[in-house]
């Protein structure tokens, strides 16, 4: 699924959740702050990522520090078991 796709499926079910806002407060609730998270960290990870390979281009650093690269492992991990559905 390509970003576009993506972005208007997040709307998608944020315009549905919209519907439900008054019947089911709870629900929604708990979907619209666990969606503006998860989209807060995307775009974060983003960022880092961007600066990581502007400084790799730029040669200003010669290794991705540890830190970034458990994170990165972590994250590949994280999206190897969710497509494996456990």
């Amino acid at each position: 699924m390509n970003e576009i796709n993506e972005t208007n499926e997040i709307n998608e079910i944020k315009n549905k959740l919209n519907g439900i806002r008054n019947t089911h407060p709870n629900v929604y609730s708990m979907w619209m702050t666990y969606i503006q998270l998860k989209e807060e960290s995307m775009k974060k990870t983003i960022r880092e990522a961007r600066i990581m390979l502007e400084n790799i281009e730029q040669k200003q650093t010669l290794d991705i520090p540890i830190e970034s690269m458990l994170c990165l492992f972590c994250l590949q991990y994280n999206d190897i078991n969710s497509s494996l559905g456990t």
